[in-house]
């Protein structure tokens, strides 16, 4: 009996560190994953765009018109959900299934679908935000924050390339894993969010 209890209690045990093994495992996969080049850039690219909104608010707020200030607000905040669909849209992807397997097989593939949606923002960017603030302000936005856009689009492919790399602990993702990791430290803040 003393070893029947010993045996269970052994059994238990390995399946208690196995579990931990494999949750440490995934916690480390997506920590790869968001520590690449391509997020380090993502992330300098939200914080630069966030800072031109928190300079013009701190400088500049009761020099214009209230509907001069909407309109700029209007564009930033489309420009920032254009930049967070392409994030949304890895998150969908990452969970589904099919499209997960996708990722890991074609890298590449995947990774120039992502790489035309950063141009396709960086593009809307350029047309809406940065276009109102110019044609309201007689400003021009720094060219810090467009000059980040080739160096993030540029990392895209190595960013998904290690997808390939931990493709059986990409299966493990989930939801809350991917809002902690992936959404909430590089989204693009809305402009009522973001203080003076």
């Amino acid at each position: 009996m003393k070893t029947y209890m010993l045996l269970l209690i052994g059994l238990c045990s390995l399946s208690t560190l196995t579990a931990q093994f494999q949750v440490d495992a995934t916690y480390d996969a997506i920590n790869q994953f968001a520590t690449t080049s391509f997020f380090k850039e993502f992330l300098e690219a939200k914080r630069s765009a966030e800072k031109i909104v928190t300079k013009f608010k701190r400088e500049n707020l009761s020099n214009y018109s209230e509907e001069e200030i909407l309109l700029i607000e209007d564009a930033y905040n489309e420009s920032a959900d254009y930049f967070n669909t392409v994030l949304f849209n890895i998150k969908r992807d990452m969970l589904n299934k099919d499209i997960r397997k996708y990722m890991t097989q074609f890298p590449d593939l995947y990774s120039k679908q992502v790489e035309y949606d950063l141009v396709n923002a960086k593009e809307f960017y350029a047309n809406t935000f940065q276009k109102t603030l110019r044609e309201i302000t007689g400003e021009e936005d720094p060219a810090s924050f467009m000059a980040l856009l080739p160096q993030l689009i540029k990392y895209t492919k190595t960013a998904f390339q290690l997808l390939q790399n931990v493709k059986a602990k990409i299966k493990k993702f989930n939801e809350g894993l991917i809002d902690q990791y992936l959404i909430a430290p590089y989204r693009f803040k809305k402009w009522d969010e973001i203080t003076a």
